[in-house]
């Protein structure tokens, strides 16, 4: 039995697994550096609009089939550091038609700044410093969100309207940003596939969008690799009625909040389902897994589910599994972005008490057909 406590008692991922054997490989990986772009760019794999091209991205071919342009191939096992995260946002957003007709979801705004600020300010927060935005066709103002807008150049703004814009323009410099399409939906793991020519056989972590939380649990998941080589994924605790909508691990080991999990199933029925914790929308996937996730099996769907590759990663090596409990904000439905952006305006003790007072006073709309 491995102890979770760690030294002194001290509840710590390090304590997930045994140590291992001498000569285990370093956290930090001696060739990282070789050939990494420079921070504070931005690039796209793949084919972008003539005028995105012209707008300053830098646009390589890729080989949708094959395997050029993908970084060295690690041996199982080998330590390194999350450096990378993928960040799926192909997704059509029906749910907030018709807005999203023009608009992609994530650049809706939740308290000001949009999804997609958000989840790349708490990438780089976690100290990764390349992401991939993983993109549909027609979604590439999420790019321009970041490019910045040149229309500004050169106008003054007053106040806290520049402290927004050099907000972005910070964000811009600080990490380098990389664009792929995904041409079909055909599941979460096979977005993130879409990654492997940027990502490689590297670790990387995983966020997704729709799913805000305070604070942020990258950081714990991140940390959890780094001293013992596991990859992780945020949990939760569901209801009995939640069970049916989410990826449930199996528990081998519990120092709450820390648990070493052997299972991971995709939406179980409730009598099936392994546990009451649910994964949530950041990952870590450890080197190799993107070779997993190509090897996988589609399931009846024809999708390729992360979930499956992360079953098999959790069986056969174990995965890291950190409780949140912090604040969770479901961005993913109408209803919840609504409650987000309520919630998080209790920040603001003005803005709260107009809130209130709309609320109570609410202006009433007839539906219309």
């Amino acid at each position: 039995m491995v102890d979770l406590r760690g030294e002194s008692g001290k509840d710590t991922a390090s304590q997930l697994v045994q140590e291992e054997e001498d000569g285990e490989h370093e956290a930090d990986d001696p060739g990282r550096a070789q050939g990494r772009q420079a921070q504070g760019s931005l690039r796209a794999e793949g084919d972008l609009p003539e005028a995105d091209q012209e707008a300053g991205c830098r646009v390589p071919r890729q080989d949708q089939g094959g395997s050029q342009g993908i970084p060295p191939r690690h041996e199982r096992g080998e330590r390194m550091s999350v450096r990378k995260a993928v960040i799926p946002a192909a997704g059509l957003g029906t749910r907030f038609l018709p807005a999203t007709l023009a608009l992609p979801k994530e650049l809706l705004p939740l308290d000001r700044k949009p999804a997609i600020h958000w989840v790349v300010e708490e990438a780089i927060g976690a100290g990764l410093e390349t992401i991939v935005l993983v993109l549909a066709r027609g979604k590439e103002s999420l790019l321009h969100y970041f490019m910045g807008n040149p229309n500004l150049k050169g106008r003054k703004l007053d106040g806290r309207l520049a402290q927004w814009v050099d907000a972005v323009a910070q964000l811009r410099s600080r990490v380098e940003l990389v664009a792929v399409y995904q041409e079909e939906a055909l599941g979460l793991g096979h977005a993130v596939l879409q990654a492997r020519s940027v990502v490689g056989d590297d670790p990387c972590a995983v966020l997704l969008p729709d799913d805000h939380f305070l604070p942020s649990p990258l950081p714990e998941l991140v940390t959890g690799h780094t001293e013992k080589g596991l990859g992780g994924v945020a949990l939760r605790k569901v209801t009995p009625a939640e069970v049916t909508r989410y990826g449930i691990v199996g528990i081998r080991q519990a120092a709450p909040p820390h648990f070493l999990l052997d299972a991971a199933v995709e939406k179980p029925p409730l009598v099936d389902a392994p546990s009451d914790m649910a994964i949530m929308g950041r990952y870590v996937l450890p080197a190799g897994f993107m070779r997993r996730l190509a090897e996988g099996r589609p399931g009846a769907l024809g999708e390729i589910q992360i979930t499956d590759s992360l079953h098999a990663e959790a069986s056969q090596k174990g995965l890291y599994g950190f409780h949140f409990t912090g604040t969770f904000l479901d961005l993913g439905t109408w209803e919840g972005y609504l409650e987000a952006n309520v919630r998080m305006a209790g920040g603001t003790p003005d803005l709260t008490a107009r809130l209130s007072k709309a609320l109570v006073n609410p202006v009433g709309i007839a539906p219309t057909t």
